[in-house]
């Protein structure tokens, strides 16, 4: 992450769709239809492409970004806690993971 410039900056989640995009960038994240973690974060997408923080509707919607977004997610599952524990596992096939603080932090 240090070669996208995120040490110094936190990305914003059109530079992390950015990056998922072009391969810059594999993350493991729980599946948006049965997790909240997973649809949580599908919604902060939605929300800062469109630049709203509520009322939401379909037109703000930028199905590219969310299918730029989408192109990274390269671990997935159920349950944020197995989630987290495969991730461990797997150093060298991922860069990042969307989950919930207090799971990242055990």
């Amino acid at each position: 992450l240090k070669a996208l410039g995120w040490d110094a900056q936190p990305p914003g989640w059109a530079e992390i769709a950015q990056a998922a995009s072009t391969g810059k960038l594999r993350y493991a994240m729980t599946s948006a239809s049965g997790s909240n973690t997973g649809m949580s974060a599908l919604f902060a997408v939605a929300s800062a492409s469109a630049g709203k923080s509520e009322d939401l509707s379909v037109a703000d919607v930028k199905p590219e970004l969310i299918k730029a977004f989408l192109s990274g997610q390269k671990l997935t599952a159920g349950s944020s806690g197995w989630l987290a524990e495969a991730f461990i596992k797997a150093p060298a096939e991922l860069d990042a993971m969307v989950n919930y603080e207090a799971v990242i932090l055990r």
